[in-house]
């Protein structure tokens, strides 16, 4: 940042909008230097803008930005802050991408949990680090890594679990940034069956939705059935997909009961048609229910990929890193504007107050807890025997070196 006493409105307004800046901050900022005007119109109330991204080039400088940690409860929407911390620098590395066009799969990119990536293309930062991102949609997370295996994607913004499961079969994934801290995940019982379901030990002989065969949600569905001694096949599971397919299923009794998140989850509640039966969609709801904390989503990839493609890699990393921070300084309403309009359908406000109550899901840093690789593998060891009956390597099933490298650490 240019020094306040030595600064030009110019430069510190050049220096705001590279870093992605809100606008009351980049006041401020113009304040110190002894001009009180208002940032003009090229900042947007997302403190994104055109004039904010530069033309990719195969040197850049390192850029630095400011992360808040978030220690603190979500504000109201209202408010521009997600927590209040001391402010930790990001030193993006400069990057020359090997690869500069790469296709994302995700399984249910309208999703909370998963937000993270739409932003980052909405707000340009995967061209700043000079990467063309496609992002393929998916029913659920165990196609979207089925499309990384399969050579159709290069990378994944799904379930760090994936990467656990795959290894027994020899394949070998890799978590690069943690994007998620927890799940989000929520079992809902359908208003049609609430007289039959009102604990989890009445799931027996009954019908629950998964997103799609082999997610993530199934994987928690098998642990919370292990955990009350009820085989596995003594629930019918069946397919939903996401959003509005997961909502029309479980609020019309096509199951008695679902797998789903966020906004899906908050409407279909809110609607009152369906209760929550079990939650992780907070830190304290998820150890709960894991025993640890539990690292969810994140970009990953195949081991080979990221050790041919460094650069490429750290492109995305850097993009990612700068997309939590952003998250980090703007509000829930702020968000919601930098989304596609079809994420809210014709219901903005159930979105943005819905989302106000997920912002605490997103990691301030990206780093994988040291803890949270091993409370994954014990409840995939639960409810998948090829993992419970397999070494699996975990230090083979992410890095936390990209990270750290646009930490200066």
């Amino acid at each position: 940042m240019p020094s306040l006493t030595r600064c030009t409105r110019r430069a510190v307004l050049r220096w705001a909008l590279g870093a992605g800046l809100s606008s009351p901050v980049v006041a401020g900022l113009l304040a110190a230097c002894g001009s009180n005007a208002t940032p003009t119109a090229s900042t947007s109330s997302g403190g994104a803008s055109t004039a904010a991204s530069p033309t990719p080039t195969t040197s850049r400088p390192t850029s630095v930005v400011t992360v808040t940690t978030n220690t603190a409860t979500a504000p109201a929407a209202s408010a521009t802050a997600v927590g209040t911390a001391s402010p930790v620098a990001l030193n993006l590395p400069k990057v020359t991408p090997e690869k500069t066009k790469i296709t994302f799969a995700v399984g249910g990119q309208e999703q909370f949990i998963y937000l993270p990536l739409t932003l980052a293309k909405q707000l340009g930062y995967f061209q700043e680090q000079g990467i063309d991102v496609t992002i393929a949609n998916f029913s659920g997370g165990s196609k979207a890594a089925e499309a990384l295996v399969g050579g159709s994607a290069d990378f994944v913004m799904g379930f760090y679990d994936h990467t656990i499961q795959v290894q027994p079969k020899g394949q070998y994934l890799q978590s690069v940034c943690l994007i998620d801290q927890y799940p989000g995940i929520v079992l809902l019982v359908s208003q049609k069956a609430a007289d039959k379901i009102k604990t989890l030990d009445d799931l027996k002989g009954k019908t629950v939705g998964v997103t799609a065969p082999g997610s993530s949600t199934q994987f928690f569905l098998n642990f919370i059935l292990s955990q009350h001694n009820i085989p596995q096949d003594a629930v019918s599971v069946v397919a939903i997909g996401t959003g509005s397919t997961a909502y029309a299923a479980i609020a019309e009794g096509k199951v008695d009961a679902g797998m789903t998140v966020d906004p899906a989850a908050t409407q279909l509640v809110q609607d009152g048609k369906a209760t929550v039966l079990w939650d992780t969609r907070s830190q304290k709801d998820t150890v709960a229910a894991f025993g640890g904390p539990y690292p969810a989503g994140c970009f990953y990839s195949k081991e080979d990929f990221i050790k041919n493609n460094p650069q490429t890699v750290q492109a995305l990393v850097n993009a990612g890193l700068k997309t939590l921070a952003w998250i980090q300084s703007h509000s829930a309403a702020e968000i919601a504007d930098k989304m596609p309009p079809d994420f809210y359908a014709n219901n903005k406000q159930l979105y943005v107050s819905s989302l106000q109550n997920s912002l605490t899901l997103f990691s301030p840093n990206g780093l994988m807890p040291a803890d949270g690789p091993a409370t994954v593998r014990k409840v995939l060891a639960l409810s998948d025997a090829s993992v419970k009956n397999a070494q699996i390597d975990l230090n083979r099933t992410y890095t936390n070196q990209f990270v750290q490298a646009a930490l200066g650490k």
